[in-house]
C-alpha cells in the first residue's frame, strides 16, 4: 500500500514537473540563438554599412556571422547571400538577420520567400520600430546606396531594442489576429 502511494506521489510529481522541465529546455534553447546574427552583403569593396552594423552588434554582445562570400574581384550574387541568411534564420540557427544590397529591395524580396522569416526594408527608426511591433520582424534589411552607416546604426538600435506587439493599441491585434492570419497563410504557401 505504501509503495502504491509513493508511486502514485512520484507519477504525480513527475507529470507537474516534466512540463515545466521542457519549458526550460525548450526556453533555453530559444535563449541560445537569442544573441546570434546572420549577416551578408552584396558589396566587398564598400563594405563600410556592413563593418559599422557588425561593430554595434558585437558592442551589444551578439555573437555575428557573415554569409557573405564569393570572389572579392566579381560583382556578388545577392540572392544567393540572401539565400543563405534567410535559411539560418527560417532554421532558427539565427534569430534575426541583416542582409545589404544597394538598395535593400532584392535582398527584402528573396528573404520573404522563406518560410518564418519577416524581411523588412527601413531607412528610419520609425519603420524599424513598428516592423517589430507590428510585423515582428527578424530580418532587417538595408540599402548600402540609400542608408549611411551612422543612420543604419541609429536603426539597428531601435530595431533590437523593440519587442513585438509592445503597443498599448495595437500591440494585442497584431498578436492575436494579424500574425497568425500571416502564419496561417504562410502554411498555406509553403505546403
Amino acid at each position: 500500500m505504501k509503495r502504491s502511494i509513493f508511486v502514485s506521489f512520484l507519477l504525480f510529481a513527475f507529470c507537474i514537473a516534466m512540463p515545466a522541465y521542457s519549458e526550460t529546455v525548450q526556453k533555453g534553447k530559444a535563449d541560445a540563438t537569442k544573441k546570434k546574427v546572420a549577416i551578408g552583403s552584396a558589396f566587398y569593396a564598400q563594405g563600410g554599412l556592413k563593418k559599422a552594423l557588425i561593430g554595434r552588434l558585437r558592442e551589444r554582445g551578439y555573437e555575428v556571422k557573415d554569409f557573405t562570400e564569393g570572389d572579392p574581384a566579381k560583382k556578388l550574387d545577392y540572392p544567393g547571400i540572401a539565400d543563405q541568411v534567410a535559411v539560418e534564420v527560417s532554421k532558427g540557427n539565427y534569430n534575426k538577420g541583416i542582409l545589404i544590397c544597394g538598395t535593400g529591395m532584392g535582398m527584402s524580396i528573396v528573404a520573404n520567400k522563406h518560410p518564418g522569416v519577416y524581411a523588412a526594408l527601413v531607412e528610419d527608426e520609425y519603420a524599424a520600430r513598428y516592423s517589430r511591433i507590428f510585423n515582428n520582424s527578424n530580418v532587417l534589411c538595408f540599402g548600402q546606396f540609400v542608408t549611411a552607416p551612422e543612420k543604419a546604426v541609429d536603426i539597428l538600435d531601435v530595431w533590437i531594442d523593440t519587442k513585438f506587439a509592445d503597443h498599448p493599441k495595437w500591440g494585442k491585434y497584431c498578436r492575436d489576429v494579424a500574425l497568425p492570419q500571416i502564419t496561417a497563410i504562410e502554411k498555406k504557401v509553403f505546403k
